[in-house]
């Protein structure tokens, strides 16, 4: 339902559709429009053996479409062409002399198609065949069609058996942190659809789920600028398709092994003396999949099934820096590559390994998938299909304390090798499962009326994607301790935490290595430790629901020519429920203190009869927290904890005292929902036979809504024009020469609203340690405020800082994040089933969204940054605080509210001074991508096809996109770049997957045995260029967070080209009555390349300002900010260099094999 204060935007918006459809539905007029135009079906027969042309050869078309069967023959060049067909399922019968050959073909109203055939004259045997017919291309969409069952021999993807994994043949296509990624657009800015349902995640934008290949008939990966019908994406499109049943039974049956076969990889590196690394051990999956008629010729469906799991081992390593040279101390290496005890090539001290230990992890799935196809008669049809499955996880915790969806802190998350991280603490007793189930279900019908020249097009979805962190583990009590970091830029002894932690008996040698009298140093150095409880974990449950409807007219005009006019809406909404919790735990008597009526929150009270919220935590507080230490003063310590809005008052304001101390709570909980609609209008205009025009308009609406349900955001002006040309030559279908431009919106990911309408508040507080070393006597009670080095509930702490304590806001007329881009390209059939390509694609990205702040990290807004608010809302906010102030100062000096109004007015100065400021205090977001793209493509004939591609680009600006280049947190919060001005300076240059040079070449050849089966030899090479490497430091707003650019982007250099081969080999031996049986093995990184995919790229832990234009000399005297006088510009001291710099954090993964046996009936 679309309520009063939207309808002006829609008017305007159709107003806009109508105005860019006007001359569409002008020049298609009922008066011109006479009749639909009818279908083509094209081809060529060439010989078996000799692949010449057969002249003469009967072709024949049969459909109950068809009031009689029509035929026609081939040309001296073997061609043949069928024009004027009405839409339906049809059987192209090809004869010549013995031969007999017939295929079956869907044929969709207006399509060219072409069918190839090859017979041979002398075979007198009857051969059907099912065809997928391809498409003769009338669009300038940039299409990678993959069948997933032919491209497996080609060992695309490596040892990942999801559906995503062929999206990789797509030339732009790549990976980030986050996921796939295409052109410049990251793994956030895609949408994924299977069956026309949205699987995308409606929280972060990224894969909601992949499914098992033998699931999936097709994936379709649409890049470039795609038709107006398709939307909610700045990157591409990947279309999946289930597979379906027929007339004819089928199923296969698969066991799947991947055992490990290489070495893992560590890192080594570094100095650190504790290292973890999770590799799997060996994988492996079953799959089932059956299909076939219910009712022949009328119902059919397909079922499947497949379990799967791996049984890793978590690898925890100990090391202890080394005096090569024996000259009795551990030698600082130079600032280039040293000698005496440093590595050789590095600028570490070198390190041996005296202890080792291994802990069992793993996870297991259990996936499924069902269709039902319904023909109700040949213009009508349903479909209704779904799948999913559980899924668990076997890992560590004790996570480090921060906000990110995919943290890990000691838990790699790439297996088989590909990822160690030096680690933060011992993992031994903390260790469980994760629980995760995603499954989804959707309605598709398809139809056809007014003889042929309507199809109306409708799905509906629903899907659910539900994911519990700590879901069980094997102390259930770490959920009750709090966690506690430590942390020290120049390392502290590893002995000395196990000791003080009761752990040194779980590590042998650690006496001798670490705290022998004789060491010359500090043998051990740990830098980051934690102990206690599990730290932060989460729970959420993501549904979607959505459908749409489209309405497609063939219309065709003596001089109007042949139009495709389609129309539709599209309707997406999404709720996401959370919860996020520090471990720590309360005894129940905390929430029972508050009077009788009241409601108990356990540091506050709230009485509904006042309306008034009281705060208590002056003997107790809520335990859920975690603790940071740092070693220059380890007696004071931070508290990090979530705080509650209020609730009971629908106010999105923290609960807190006048003052501005923040209640804490046991755990973040808050419901989101957005609303997606948009409306579309296209023409595909074919004004020859082989010139066409498409023009349309796709309108976008975006809604957010806060936790109690109100509109929290609007943007309702996301109008995106889209139009091609595209001409073929030939008139055959060989080739096309396209030019085509668009603008593409991106859908908001739902956590943008967290911090600004979804109740997200953090509390910080500070306490001494010092003080909490002793019991304390409450009511005649002794209690303790340390249980084993962590705080109890009765070791109180002070604020810090509360967010949250006034509301978020929303620059006024907030728009949407688009891109427009520009594609022109050619393609020619040079010879059959040979297809050349080449084309430039330009990305330009017109406008972001971020949270900034104009006051140095004190508030933050959601804006366009450097867009400028208009004038008019300027003064009406000016004019508000005017009203604010009048009211404060007429405010008596003991009213109660006096100081909720004194906050407000100030929050209301700083709306309007960030108002008028934000549009010149940051530089606009830069993303230009320029990339010339060449393909060539062999369609499978002749037992063998070829697809390679080279893409030569740049990606270059200030702004990478909302997903953290390391860990692949996706948060528009989280990406800090633009939070202050500070943070954009020195932003500007090579983006981190700015790769000049990507080289993909994927093939196989068949080997026709005859009688004793089918021999098949794959292989998929990868290469491509390095990302560049930055070089940061620390910042006083963000401490720890190392985000200031101190040398301009891209100034570190930049990591070795990569590249690997793998390749592929099956067998299948026919067996009596239709069965075979194949086995496949698949060979990853066959030259077991070992090249670095990451870097740590902090320079320095210290705070420092960026040295605009700077180069590696300019690090020598770069100075230390002071972090009390930020203001300041620099203290005399050099700011070091922490050790780790440029250590190498992600390796390729090592070779590996899969092996596979398959059985089809």
């Amino acid at each position: 339902m679309i309520d009063r204060a939207t309808r002006p935007h829609l008017r305007r918006a159709l107003l806009r559709v109508a105005l860019v459809g006007a001359p569409v539905l002008l020049a298609v007029t009922p008066r011109a429009a006479e009749a639909s135009e009818g279908a083509t079906i094209a081809g060529a027969v060439t010989h078996e053996k000799t692949g010449r042309p057969i002249e003469g050869a009967l072709v024949i078309v049969q459909c109950t479409c068809l009031q009689a069967p029509r035929e026609t023959t081939t040309n001296a060049d073997g061609l043949y062409t069928l024009r004027d067909l009405p839409p339906g399922r049809y059987t192209v019968q090809v004869l010549f002399q013995d031969a007999n050959v017939n295929k079956t073909l869907e044929v969709p109203a207006g399509a060219k198609l072409r069918t190839n055939f090859r017979l041979d004259p002398e075979f007198r045997f009857v051969v059907d065949l099912d065809g997928i017919a391809p498409t003769i291309r009338t669009d300038a969409a940039a299409v990678t069609r993959v069948d997933v069952d032919t491209i497996r021999h080609t060992a695309v993807g490596g040892l990942d058996r999801g559906h995503t994994a062929v999206v990789d043949l797509s030339p732009t296509a790549g990976r980030d942190a986050g996921g796939i990624r295409m052109g410049s657009a990251t793994s956030a800015e895609n949408k994924y659809v299977v069956d026309n349902v949205n699987v995308t995640s409606p929280s972060f934008g990224s894969v909601g789920a992949t499914i098992v290949q033998e699931f999936i008939d097709q994936v379709e990966v649409v890049e470039g600028v795609f038709d107006a019908e398709n939307g909610g994406a700045t990157g591409g499109l990947v279309r999946a398709r289930r597979i379906g049943g027929s007339n004819k039974w089928r199923g296969q049956a698969v066991v799947r092994l991947t055992p490990r076969i290489a070495t893992p990889r560590f890192i080594d590196a570094t100095d650190e003396a504790l290292r973890v690394a999770e590799i799997a051990d060996f994988e492996g999956q079953g799959v089932l999949t059956l299909s076939g008629p219910l009712v022949r010729d009328k119902l059919f469906f397909a079922i499947g099934l497949s379990p799967g799991g791996s049984r890793n081992s978590l690898i925890q390593s100990f090391y202890r820096r080394r005096d090569k040279d024996r000259s009795g101390g551990y030698e600082d290496c130079a600032y280039e590559n040293g000698i005496n005890d440093c590595a050789a090539n590095g600028n570490y001290i070198d390190t041996v390994k005296f202890a080792e230990q291994r802990f069992r992890t793993g996870r297991f799935d259990l996936g499924w998938t069902a269709t039902l196809d319904w023909q109700i008669n040949p213009k009508h049809r349903l479909r209704l299909s779904g799948g999913g499955g559980p899924g668990f996880r076997r890992r560590s915790f004790r996570q480090p304390p921060g906000s990110e969806p995919n943290s890990f802190g000691t838990n790699p998350n790439v297996t088989l090798g590909g990822a160690s991280r030096v680690a933060s603490g011992v993992v031994n007793d903390s260790f469980g499962s994760d629980y995760g189930n995603a499954s989804g279900a959707g309605l598709e019908y398809e139809g056809r009326a007014l003889n042929d020249a309507l199809e109306i097009d409708g799905y509906a979805y629903f899907s659910r994607l539900r994911n519990v962190q700590a879901w069980k583990l094997d102390d259930p009590g770490l959920k009750d301790i709090p966690v506690t970091q430590e942390r020290d830029s120049q390392g502290r002894n590893l002995y000395d935490l196990l000791d003080r932690d009761g752990a040194v008996r779980r590590v042998q040698g650690v006496d001798q290595a670490c705290n022998d009298a004789e060491l010359p140093g500090l043998s051990c150095p740990t830098r980051v430790w934690l102990s206690g409880g599990i730290g932060s974990y989460a729970a959420s449950v993501q549904d979607r629901a959505g459908g749409g409807l489209a309405l497609t007219h063939f219309l065709s005009g003596r001089r109007a020519g042949a139009h495709q006019l389609k129309y539709g809406l599209e309707v997406d909404g999404a709720r996401i429920r959370q919860r996020s919790a520090y471990s720590g735990a309360n005894d129940p008597g905390l929430y029972d203190t508050c009077p009788p009526g009241q409601v108990d929150g356990g540091e506050y009270c709230y009485d509904p009869v006042t309306g008034t919220y009281t705060l208590d935590t002056a003997t107790r507080v809520n335990n859920n927290r975690a603790i940071i230490v740092d070693s220059d003063n380890p007696d004071l310590r931070r508290a990090l904890g979530y705080g509650r809005v209020r609730y009971e008052q629908d106010d999105l304001r923290a609960i807190a005292t006048p003052l501005g101390a923040g209640a804490r709570v046991p755990a973040y909980t808050s419901t989101l929902s957005s609303q997606n609609y948009a409306l579309y209008l296209q023409d595909k205009w074919a004004i020859r036979s082989n010139l066409y025009l498409s023009a349309g308009v796709r309108w976008e609406l975006q809604e957010l809504r806060d936790v109690f349900g109100r509109r929290g955001l609007l943007i309702a002006d996301n109008v995106a024009p889209r139009v091609s040309l595209v001409y073929d030559w030939t008139d055959e279908g060989k080739s096309r020469l396209y030019a085509s431009y668009g603008w593409f919106y991106a859908q908001i990911p739902a956590v943008l609203g967290n911090r600004v309408f979804g109740g997200l508040v953090n509390v910080t507080r500070s306490y001494r340690n010092s003080d909490c070393s002793t019991p304390v006597t409450v009511g005649g009670e002794v209690h303790e405020r340390t249980v084993l080095g962590a705080p109890t509930e009765w070791c109180t702490d002070a604020n810090q800082s509360t967010t949250g304590l006034t509301y978020g806001a929303v620059v006024p007329r907030l728009r949407g994040m688009y891109v427009q881009r520009l594609n022109i390209g050619y393609e020619h059939e040079v010879v059959e089933d040979l297809l050349v390509g080449v084309r430039w694609q330009h990305d330009d990205l017109g406008r972001a969204i971020e949270d900034v702040s104009t006051n140095g990290g004190q508030n933050y807004i959601i804006a366009n940054p450097g867009e400028s608010v208009s004038r008019a809302d300027v003064a009406r906010q000016e004019q508000r605080c005017a009203e604010l102030q009048d009211q404060l100062d007429a405010a008596a000096a003991d009213d109660p509210q006096r100081t909720a109004l004194a906050r407000e007015a100030n929050r209301c100065q700083f709306l309007a001074s960030a108002f008028a400021s934000v549009g010149q205090l940051f530089d606009r977001p830069v993303r230009n991508y320029d990339a010339w793209i060449f393909q060539l493509t062999k369609r499978f004939a002749r037992n063998w096809t070829f697809q390679g591609s080279y893409v030569y680009s740049r990606l270059v600006g200030n702004y990478d996109g909302f997903v953290d280049r390391n860990t692949g947190a996706i948060n528009l919060g989280a990406s800090t770049v633009y939070d202050i001005p500070e943070l954009v300076r020195n932003s500007f240059g090579p983006l981190w997957d700015n790769r000049p040079h990507q080289l993909k070449l994927d093939g196989f050849y068949t080997f026709d045995l005859r009688r004793a089966g089918r021999l098949t030899l794959g292989a998929s090479v990868r290469f491509q260029s390095g990302s560049p490497i930055s070089v940061y430091a620390d910042n006083n707003r963000f401490a720890g967070l190392s985000l200031v650019y101190l040398l301009p982007r891209g100034a570190g250099g930049r990591l070795e080209p990569n590249y690997f081969a793998n390749l592929g080999l099956s067998y299948a031996y026919p067996l009596r009555s239709e069965l075979e049986l194949e086995f496949s093995a698949r060979i990853v990184n066959v030259t077991n390349s070992r090249a670095t995919l990451r870097v740590d790229e902090t320079y320095s832990f210290s705070q420092s300002r960026a040295i605009a234009g700077g180069d590696a000399e300019d690090l020598k005297h770069a100075k230390i900010q002071s972090s009390n006088a930020p203001t300041q510009f620099f203290r005399r001291d050099i700011v070091p260099k922490q050790g780790n710099f440029g250590v190498h954090t992600q390796f390729q993964q090592p070779i590996g094999a899969q092996f596979e046996l398959r059985l089809r009936f």
